[in-house]
């Protein structure tokens, strides 16, 4: 009876850098943007005009990934950045309306704030799951 060793470390770490590169080329970009808007919010300074651009730029590069030629690993990436950017969009729409409410007091607008950081967390998310895609299977070898 033979035995058969599994793929060598050096095979699981070229399928994990083949994984992650094609993970990268696939969302990346989207990945940036989003990363973008959430310096820009962290920005004390930040406008909304610039915020509508980051959120733009984010909403652009989204259009050309395609979710359904994703590996399913990737897919989990996407759909944690997609997900924060569908929050940032959200609380840019809220943030248009309380500038033009004469009322509104952007600085208590918890919900806004809100949305800013349970985006940051799964933008945190999408890059740990980049992260993984990167490392090599355990295994024999």
């Amino acid at each position: 009876m033979a035995l058969t060793a599994g793929p060598s470390q050096e095979d699981r770490a070229a399928e994990a850098k083949a994984n992650y590169d094609a993970c990268e080329s696939g969302v990346g970009e989207m990945i940036d943007a989003t990363r973008a808007i959430d310096s820009g919010v962290q920005v004390v300074t930040v406008t909304l005009t610039n915020y509508q651009d980051l959120v733009s730029e984010a909403s652009i590069a989204d259009g050309v990934v395609s979710s359904a030629a994703l590996d399913p690993a990737c897919n989990d990436v996407y759909v944690a950045a997609r997900s924060a950017l569908d929050l940032y969009v959200s609380a840019e729409e809220e943030w248009s309306t309380c500038n033009d409410d004469y009322y509104c007091d952007l600085e208590s607008d918890t919900e806004i704030r809100s949305k800013w950081s349970d985006a940051m967390d799964l933008i945190a998310e999408a890059n740990a799951g980049l992260e993984a895609i990167r490392q090599p299977a355990s295994g024999g070898g």
